[in-house]
């Protein structure tokens, strides 16, 4: 009787301890509304919601990237769209320049209101920025990279197609040369108040100058016109003259007394320099495009008047020459990933790449070109901001898609971390019901004993 009392005595207890257990469990579930609090209540559970949490965070933050990404583009459709009204206003201007009913007082007005507008386009297009980005002054562009050791890109103002492109060299530039002749000997009188000029320049001569002395001077003098010696073969006297820069405007010119300039050896012909000389450069720009040399220098202009300023490093080879360009420094980060994001590209607008910075209406003819000119204008611009739009219609597809992944992931989140409410209240009714009915069941096995022992005695 007595351990049978005890048992039951034993099995309350241990109900009433799990029920217990299970009432905090419950408890804890009720106050976070989490039914994983720690690792150890779903160790699977707890690694997949933590990560998926991660993910869902970083999809929130890359929304309010794109999001503000489209708030900056819309900045510059806003500024596209005044340089478009003034573009249109050059045009009605030009259109009534075109009429020859106009006596030159007028044209002069008219003229004064399109330089303004003019003023005004640069500015707005220098001055609409986005948190210090100047959106739409080239600072959103493509930048132009070299395409290895041989090529300087000394400036742009166009914004070129992605990608790598080419031209061909297909003659390197020259430096203007001479090699001093071994020269000969002239007594020392002879030298006093001789003089030879190069280059405009005067070297005096005396009685006491050497072959140091001479090069000293000579070197001098050619140091003033961008001419320089280097050594030579032998038999020369003082080397080689040498251009610092090659082209043929670097001509060198050299006269005094025939004698004087045999004794110093320097009566040898001068080889002029030569300008590099291109070809196949019609994949950089646009059709139309032309260039022109000066020396290692490539000046390559389109249709518009927008231009790449090349320069040819060193002693260049003949053959392809390669540059390449990458996106813009503008990169919306539109995922969770290092590789999901979008770059963006605003090409530079300036009445220059517009091909209106030298309008004129106060001749007929100019008036004629300008009207072509902002015609054209027009169809360029309205290509920047179809990008623009574009860009824009991208990240507004992106927010939307960002939106419907974020509440997918949260949904999917929920399932596994969230704690089902209902549930988890009815279990910790029942587990209270159940520890509570325990310790009466235990309190009852305990008073057993005693009302036997009261029956015995």
């Amino acid at each position: 009787m007595k351990i049978g009392y005890n048992t039951a005595a034993l099995k309350a207890h241990a109900s009433s301890r799990r029920a217990d257990t299970r009432v905090g469990v419950s408890a804890l579930r009720l106050s976070t509304g989490r039914k994983i609090n720690r690792s150890a209540d779903d160790p699977a559970g707890h690694a997949i919601s933590n990560r998926l949490a991660m993910h869902a965070s970083g999809i929130e933050v890359a929304g309010r990237n794109s999001s503000n990404v489209i708030s900056m583009l819309n900045t510059a459709d806003g500024a596209l769209n005044e340089i478009h009204g003034m573009i249109g206003r050059v045009h009605q201007l030009s259109v009534a320049a075109s009429n020859e009913t106009n006596v030159p007082e007028d044209l002069q007005k008219i003229q004064a209101e399109i330089d303004m507008v003019l003023a005004e386009i640069d500015q707005t297009a220098s001055n609409t920025e986005y948190n210090g980005i100047r959106l739409i002054a080239g600072d959103a562009g493509r930048i132009m990279l070299t395409g290895g050791t041989h090529i300087e890109v000394v400036s742009h103002d166009v914004s070129l197609p992605f990608g790598t492109l080419s031209f061909e060299l297909l003659a390197a530039p020259t430096r203007t040369t001479l090699i001093t002749g071994a020269g000969g000997t002239l007594p020392d009188a002879d030298l006093d108040g001789r003089s030879i000029v190069i280059n405009s320049i005067r070297v005096p001569l005396n009685g006491y100058d050497d072959e140091v002395s001479l090069r000293l001077k000579l070197a001098a003098a050619l140091d003033a016109s961008d001419f320089g010696l280097a050594p030579a073969p032998a038999p020369s006297l003082f080397g080689a003259i040498r251009a610092v820069h090659s082209g043929s405007r670097h001509t060198l010119e050299i006269s005094g007394d025939p004698d004087v300039l045999a004794a110093l050896g320097l009566d040898g012909t001068p080889v002029i320099g030569t300008d590099a000389d291109v070809g196949n450069f019609g994949g950089i720009l646009q059709p139309g495009t032309a260039y022109t040399a000066d020396g290692n220098r490539i000046t390559i202009v389109d249709a518009y008047g927008g231009s790449v300023v090349l320069a040819l490093r060193g002693d260049t080879a003949p053959g392809m020459m390669e540059i390449t360009t990458r996106p813009g420094p503008l990169v919306a980060q539109t995922g969770t990933d290092a590789d999901i994001h979008i770059r963006l590209d605003i090409p530079r607008v300036s009445t220059k790449m517009l091909g209106l910075d030298r309008a004129n209406v106060q001749t007929l003819a100019g008036a004629q070109e300008t009207l072509t000119a902002a015609a054209g204008a027009i169809n360029i611009l309205s290509d920047v901001r179809a990008g623009v739009g574009a860009h824009t219609n991208r990240l507004e597809y992106v927010v939307t898609s960002l939106g419907g992944a974020f509440v997918d992931t949260m949904d999917s989140l929920s399932r596994i971390r969230d704690a089902d409410m209902a549930l988890e209240m009815a279990e910790f009714t029942k587990d209270q019901v159940i520890f509570q009915a325990g310790m009466a069941v235990l309190a009852q096995a305990n008073t057993r004993p005693q009302q036997i022992v009261q029956l015995l005695t």
